[in-house]
């Protein structure tokens, strides 16, 4: 198939060898066009017609700078406008522009095509010469490289995931060396980039646990794994680290990612509240934790001694499972007002166990907030004063018998302390 040519420029192209070279456009995969030296259109092939949507028979003949507006807002030329021109007056239409040459290339962002959604394309043009080497025109062809700009954004932004993610991130080959590693492993382990994949994933262990790495390595590639062990700094330091590695396939080669965390801290603190844990549990107190609904989520095993209930049996309960109806409603109400207004409440309960029998408790129940301040949880510190009650009442009757006593006798009674103030006097007129 020939590129049709309007008659008045057939002139320009009476060699045979140019219009076979012309008529090659056609048949070329990229978007491509060619004008003459007059700056009008004179081939116009079929992918430039489905990327813009217009066909040969309307573009030929047209003048520069009609074409470039179907490219670009304003008056910015294609490169095929500037060949020949000087470097600096490419740089200002194109500033990554390279020439090769008498070729130009450049890529370029193009707002006005895909119905405005806009692309990235890779321009190139190149003279038309004639046998004599005179220019007799230009072509331009047109690649759209819009899905590898977006990959690449894509993968750019995978990058900066990979560089700023807070775990030590750790990309290694099947041999164990380190091909891959990103800041938070220079900064954890002390080692540079440069020096960190010069190594073996068996200078970050122990010494002596090279079938230990082999075997985990092993078990990576074929399933993924997590497991907890120790790596070595390049000071000799020592810490432990929770490691998952899972088998990658990058570029037809099969890898191992290590996402790797410090766990340091964690330790740490969990040892503490394992200390913690095992004074709340073996308190002499009794301790219940509820959620903000007021139901249980956790008892010691002071409440079961004290209560009756077993750690089953509570959870999930509301403490009035405990309520005895020997109190008045309104100190449950002004309790519960008080908890949810982040504030302590302290008191006395009449409660039931789970065998009916009743007994007292003496009760701090506070909230316990997250680290932005928010109520999470409430908890009830209580200790069994039953014992302390019975005594305190038996020494009230006792007190209220000898008090009947001292009013029903007929002599003058007068009891002086040490400091000669008088503590029991009857009253007893001569």
């Amino acid at each position: 198939m020939k590129v049709p040519f309007d008659s008045k420029y057939k002139n320009n192209f009476k060699d045979n060898k140019h219009r076979q070279t012309t008529n090659l456009i056609d048949f070329l995969p990229d978007a491509t066009f060619a004008i003459d030296n007059e700056g009008k259109i004179i081939a116009w092939n079929l992918a430039i017609e489905e990327l813009l949507g217009i066909k040969e028979g309307e573009m030929i003949g047209k003048e520069y700078p009609y074409y470039c507006s179907l490219f670009y807002d304003g008056d910015r030329p294609l490169l095929v406008n500037l060949i020949g021109s000087e470097d600096e007056e490419i740089k200002k239409y194109y500033p990554n522009y390279e020439k090769k040459g008498k070729s130009i290339s450049a890529e370029a962002y193009v707002p006005k095509v895909y119905n405005g959604k806009g692309g990235y394309f890779w321009f190139t043009s190149s003279p038309i010469l004639d046998d004599k080497g005179i220019k007799i025109g230009a072509f331009e062809s047109i690649r759209d490289i819009t899905d590898m700009r977006n990959k690449e954004k894509i993968i750019e932004k995978y990058q900066a995931l990979f560089q700023y993610a807070r775990d030590i991130i750790l990309f290694i080959n099947n041999e164990g060396e380190i091909i891959e590693a990103n800041y938070s492993a220079e900064e954890a382990y002390g080692y540079t980039k440069e020096e960190l994949t010069k190594m073996n994933i068996v200078d970050l262990r122990k010494p002596g646990t090279d079938k230990l790495v082999q075997s985990q390595f092993d078990k990576a590639n074929k399933e993924g794994m997590l497991f907890r062990t120790h790596h070595y700094r390049k000071d000799g330091g020592c810490f432990p680290v929770e490691v998952r590695s899972q088998g990658v396939t990058v570029y037809d080669e099969r890898l191992i990612m290590s996402i790797i965390r410090d766990i340091t801290i964690f330790d740490e603190t969990q040892k503490e509240l394992n200390k913690l844990a095992q004074v709340v549990k073996q308190s002499p107190t009794t301790v219940v934790v509820t959620d903000l609904k007021g139901d249980i989520e956790y008892i010691n095993s002071k409440f079961t001694q004290v209560t009756g209930y077993t750690f089953e049996e509570a959870m999930g309960k509301n403490p009035r499972i405990l309520k005895s109806g020997n109190q008045p409603d309104k100190i449950y109400k002004e309790l519960w007002d008080t908890i949810t207004a982040g504030k302590e409440w302290r008191g006395e309960f009449s409660n039931i166990k789970k065998n009916g029998e009743i007994y007292w408790e003496l009760a701090s129940i506070s909230p316990i907030r997250d680290d932005s301040g928010e109520i999470i949880k409430f908890v009830g510190l209580k200790e069994d004063i039953t014992e302390r009650k019975e005594i305190e009442k038996k020494l009230k009757k006792s007190l209220s018998i000898h008090e009947a006593t001292i009013e029903a006798t007929n002599d003058g009674i007068l009891v002086v302390n040490m400091d000669r103030r008088i503590v029991i006097d009857n009253q007893v007129q001569d």
